[in-house]
């Protein structure tokens, strides 16, 4: 059974954090901290700046033959910056959220928490429909009063030359996929990445009962479960810089990139 939790779900509207889930599951998935950016000096005038936001979570499907079982942690640098209608979140899923705050309370993106001085945000998210839940918690704090771009993507494209694009969301996440009928479990490297014109990168490696790599880059996508060559490496990965190079390849198109990210040290 090819694993089959999108990035879209694994990273439902920003970073996961959930309540439960088995504890075997708890223990291989990858941990975030925000012990990194903790204690730098930033504005609490207003929420403007560069934020981090780390999480865990939980997504439950239930089939008429089995359940499965999401359990997620991820990482995630945005911006919030002023508009002409208040404040917009930099969104890696949708492009932007906009953010509305009222009596220390913060919402965007389906998400909803207490805001602390302007400089942290404790929110949860719970989601329930026909056959699934979705149960999330966030932990987020500010470490600057920048909204510049944090990092830069290089696209080459087959006859297209280079595109340099700038980046205004760069999320790192890491799952792990189960279902009741099977002791088979599937995990996730996964990381995706908005540019400030809203292009959209999702690399995705999963491995486990069954193993495949998936690229979407600039519009085209590739995965070597249908035969295309896809890779992605990750030279550098620390709590303020991530270096990651990328390639596809199949019959009709060719595309290569690199992710620079540099968090802004104050």
């Amino acid at each position: 059974m090819k694993a089959s939790l999108s990035i879209a779900l694994v990273l439902s509207a920003a970073l996961l954090s959930a309540c439960g889930g088995s504890s075997k599951s708890k223990q291989s998935v990858a941990e975030f901290s925000l012990t990194p950016y903790e204690g730098r000096t930033v504005s609490s005038d207003s929420i403007v700046g560069t934020w981090v936001s780390v999480s865990e979570g939980e997504e439950t499907y239930v089939d008429d033959e089995f359940t499965g079982n999401y359990d997620v942690a991820a990482k995630e640098y945005f911006t919030i910056r002023e508009s002409g209608f208040g404040y917009v979140k930099d969104s890696c899923e949708s492009g932007f959220n906009t953010v509305s705050q009222i009596n220390g309370r913060i919402e965007f993106g389906g998400i909803s928490g207490t805001l602390i001085n302007n400089q942290k945000i404790s929110a949860t998210s719970i989601e329930e429909g026909s056959g699934y839940t979705r149960s999330y918690s966030y932990e987020m704090v500010k470490i600057s009063d920048s909204t510049q771009a944090f990092g830069v993507v290089n696209i080459t494209e087959a006859g297209n030359g280079v595109i340099t694009e700038n980046v205004s969301c760069f999320q790192q996440s890491s799952a792990l996929e189960s279902y009741s009928d099977s002791n088979d479990t599937y995990k996730l490297e996964g990381y995706l990445v908005r540019t400030a014109d809203y292009s959209m990168i999702d690399l995705q490696k999963w491995s486990g009962a069954y193993g495949y790599t998936y690229i979407y880059s600039d519009g085209a996508s590739f995965d070597t479960d249908y035969g295309d060559t896809v890779d992605f490496r990750v030279s550098s990965n620390s709590s303020t810089a991530h270096n990651i190079s990328y390639n596809g390849s199949n019959n009709s198109e060719d595309i290569s990139g690199t992710i620079q990210i540099q968090l802004p040290i104050q």
